[in-house]
């Protein structure tokens, strides 16, 4: 099940009646601030909230009649949540089991878990857990809701010492709580430090000490002491000592603060109908380097989820769309504002178009457009922008990168110098040109003098026609990740004679950057990478390799050849990459290359 509409009516920022069409995909969405990004969080928000409980609806504060929120399901029912509720109520209503996961987290909530109010005191993550995360999530211990064992608890507060229920609240809610909170947190530090490993590079490890909450004071003087959970962490096998939040960069907090949240929803059961996820500008102290591992979480961990993520930054949101295809769809927001009122309100534009769809349509290129509306200055335009968006794609190390003036990374930008540098590496490759052999005239001659005032320029429709031709080569090149940073490369062989004879030897290496392939058609070419020898097995013993320096491919299978047969220069005449497997797949590179 998935939200195929959604409708806002004089909710929040959005005046009188806005409809998006989500049909049933997860969404990416740009805003800038104030264009309605945030109204939209609150209005789901509300929506699944309302069908738990009362919950009154904000109104937008120049139009206040009748401010509802539609929902509309893939199964054709439909939801709407006004006058402080979300009707009908289905049977069984999955509206509350969704809002009981917890699907909604914002930036806000991020920064509490490494942001304290002030230095005296901690970063507040019990109320993130036990407020936010938990309440309707069953403790093993009690057999209750964490909810119900935490009312309690703050009721017994205003309790007499001396009452049954108080006594019960310290004799059994309170070490049961302590003790049902303690093994969730053993479950949550062992998947956090699965994730942070498996897709982050920050050899941090969380753990958590054991819960003491108790009550002290007597009379109405009663307060909850020890309402902290507290935080252990290493850093590269080191036992961080003081405060974690002060000695981990805002990128690792980060990190770490997202894979606490989005491991929770991994233990705590999943709703059986509408699994859904809203992150609203949870991407803020993340760098480029983290933001990615975080669509891998994402893409798979919640691949049955209907996903919600929005950002503020316009460069990220470009990027995130081409990592996030299949299944998704992108939208972009704006401040809008109509002549005849003097007050703003959001702009939904729906698709949001990529560089080479708006040349297409400038361009007339596909069937069913609007006529009126080709120019193909602007076609050229867009092909231009796509051209360069292309080649930064496809090309990667040195080809993509330089060094500045002062040893700085530089990243390459201009069209002429990413053009060149996309020959040279096809050259190295050993791919075949004969695709891209006119894309140095087509810039010189049609996307530079179209993208400037240059009346003297004719325009030629076939011009164009080759530029989307060579485009078209550019898009059909497929760039692909097979191994990540970190992950392990084995390769077995048997030895063939001698004492050791039919015994098998597994050498393990481990990825030193990634190791890519670029495919065209069926034919593909997986550029040099880096490998870090790390040991091998050969019957019962383990021998360790750390000690050999760094090496490519070949280099890593020469070595071993020599080591087991004594031969020399022996990947010139393997298929090296049908015998080096992933450690995780099992698969060979061949494989995985042969797949892309």
């Amino acid at each position: 099940m998935k939200i195929r509409t959604i409708e806002l009516h004089n909710y929040r920022a959005f005046y009188r009646t806005h409809t998006i069409s989500v049909e049933g995909k997860s969404m990416l969405i740009y805003g800038e601030n104030g264009s309605g990004k945030s109204s939209l969080y609150k209005a789901m928000e509300d929506f699944f909230a309302a069908a738990n409980q009362s919950k009154s609806v904000a109104a937008n504060i120049f139009d206040d009649s009748s401010p509802y929120v539609k929902v509309i399901m893939d199964t054709d029912q439909t939801f709407v949540y006004q006058n402080d509720s979300t009707l009908p109520a289905p049977t069984p209503n999955f509206l509350i089991d969704t809002h009981c996961h917890n699907p909604f987290f914002t930036y806000k909530r991020l920064l509490r878990a490494y942001l304290a109010e002030n230095e005296a005191k901690r970063p507040d993550v019990f109320s993130i857990l036990v407020e936010t995360i938990l309440p309707y999530h069953t403790n093993d211990k009690s057999e209750r809701k964490f909810g119900e064992d935490w009312a309690d608890i703050n009721d017994a507060l205003q309790m007499s010492a001396n009452t049954k229920k108080y006594k019960q609240v310290i004799k059994t809610t309170l070490p049961s709580f302590n003790d049902g909170l303690e093994s969730f947190l053993e479950e949550l530090a062992e998947k956090t430090n699965v994730w942070l490993n498996r897709y982050f590079n920050h050899h941090v490890t969380l753990g958590f000490e054991k819960p003491t909450l108790t009550i002290k004071g007597a009379g109405n003087k009663k307060f909850l002491a020890d309402k902290e959970i507290k935080i252990t962490s290493t850093y590269f096998g080191a036992s961080i000592t003081g405060r974690y939040e002060e000695f981990l960069n805002e990128a690792r907090l980060s990190a770490l603060a997202l894979c606490m949240y989005l491991s929770s929803l991994k233990i705590i059961p999943e709703p059986a109908n509408y699994k859904m996820l809203f992150l609203d500008d949870i991407f803020i102290g993340l760098d480029m380097s983290n933001r990615i591992p975080l669509l891998q979480i994402l893409k798979e961990n919640f691949a049955d989820f209907q996903i919600f993520l929005t950002t503020y930054d316009r460069h990220w949101f470009e990027i995130a769309k081409l990592h996030l295809k299949t299944g998704w769809q992108a939208i972009e927001m704006y401040v809008g504002q109509k002549d005849e009122l003097d007050f703003e309100f959001p702009i939904i534009i729906a698709p949001s178009d990529d560089y080479y769809t708006k040349a297409e349509k400038y361009f007339h290129k596909k069937s069913g457009g609007d006529a009126t509306n080709i120019d193909y200055p602007a076609a050229a335009n867009y092909l231009r922008k796509e051209y360069e968006r292309l080649l930064k794609e496809k090309l990667f190390g040195n080809y993509r990168f330089r060094k500045g003036e002062n040893g700085e990374t530089l990243v390459r930008k201009e069209l002429g110098e990413l053009k060149d540098m996309f020959k040279k590496m096809t050259d190295d490759l050993e791919l075949d040109w004969t695709p891209f052999k006119d894309i140095d005239i087509i810039i010189k001659t049609t996307l530079n003098p179209f993208s400037h005032d240059n009346l003297e320029k004719p325009i030629y429709k076939n011009e164009l026609k080759e530029a989307f031709r060579v485009a078209d080569a550019l898009r059909a090149l497929k760039k692909s990740v097979l191994l990540s940073e970190n992950e392990l490369l084995f390769i077995e062989k048997t030895h063939t004679t001698g004492a050791m004879k039919g015994a098998k030897r597994k050498t393990v290496l481990k990825v030193n950057g990634n190791v890519l392939v670029l495919k065209q058609g069926n034919n593909w070419k997986i550029p040099k990478c880096e490998l870090r020898p790390l040991y091998y097995i050969e019957n019962d013993h383990r021998e360790d390799l750390s000690h050999i320096p760094e090496c490519d491919l070949n280099k890593a299978y020469d070595m071993i050849s020599h080591n087991m047969y004594g031969e020399k220069h022996a990947s010139e005449k393997a298929d090296i990459y049908a015998e080096f497997r992933s450690e995780t797949t099992g698969k060979t590179l061949k494989e995985m290359a042969d797949a892309v």
